[in-house]
């Protein structure tokens, strides 16, 4: 049951912290919104992007093998972890934009002339 309330946690942190972050950004930082309005980041209805608590909890899921087989080794195993969290982060992104165009034939990213 903890380990529920843990992901649950760290999905909610996750969704909501991820929608901050992209707000302010898009807000200050991003050059495709030169008038400097607030835009909303999200789909949903709400202050929260679920992508990031997902991916959030994922992230915590592979910390978890810390110390356990070929991550036995204190830099190595640093390293391999930090790299396998990347990759899987980036398929997680690339799954979602993936099904996001296919189902609901929305784009939610488009690099288009970056």
């Amino acid at each position: 049951m903890d380990f529920f309330l843990t992901l649950a946690f760290l999905f909610f942190i996750g969704s909501v912290a991820g929608w901050v972050v992209e707000l302010l950004f898009r807000r200050f930082f991003s050059s495709a919104n030169p008038d400097r309005k607030w835009i909303n980041p999200g789909f949903c209805s709400g202050p929260y992007l679920p992508l990031y608590g997902v991916g959030l909890c994922l992230m915590y899921v592979i910390a978890l093998l810390e110390g356990t087989g070929p991550f036995q080794s204190p830099v190595l195993g640093e390293i391999l972890l930090c790299l396998i969290m990347a990759l899987c982060m980036t398929a997680l992104e690339f799954a979602a934009g993936s099904l996001a165009l296919k189902i609901a034939n929305v784009r939610l990213w488009d690099y288009t002339g970056q």
